[in-house]
């Protein structure tokens, strides 16, 4: 996915611009808030969009599908993942009386395609 259409993007951009204001309110010179602006913004993107993926699976309680404890959801993911040729991802079940699925990606995440 293209880093401009992430939706961290938007948000990523008005702290650079708000950073820039403040840096350039103070008295830097023009290059100084542009680059301030765009080192802040940048490592807002990043900060946010590593810890995403960990927020969303704690707010929904989410744990590891142990595979003495869920064997057949193992054996299904492994299968069709070798059959793709793609890595097994990690497993989380949510604990819940009401039939519920989730799919995440994130950096960390994310298969990789085997060649």
């Amino acid at each position: 996915m293209s880093p401009l259409r992430s939706t961290v993007t938007l948000p990523a951009v008005v702290v650079g611009l708000a950073a820039f204001l403040v840096v350039s309110i103070l008295g830097a010179g023009l290059p100084i808030a542009v680059i301030a602006g765009a080192v802040i913004a940048i490592a807002f993107a990043r900060v946010v969009s590593g810890r995403a993926v960990g927020v969303v699976m704690k707010s929904l309680g989410a744990r590891p599908a142990l595979v003495g404890e869920f064997p057949r959801l193992h054996n299904t993911v492994g299968g069709l993942c070798l059959t793709h040729g793609i890595e097994i991802p990690e497993l989380f079940v949510i604990d819940s009386p009401a039939g519920n699925a989730a799919a995440m990606a994130g950096r960390a995440y994310l298969p990789k395609v085997a060649p």
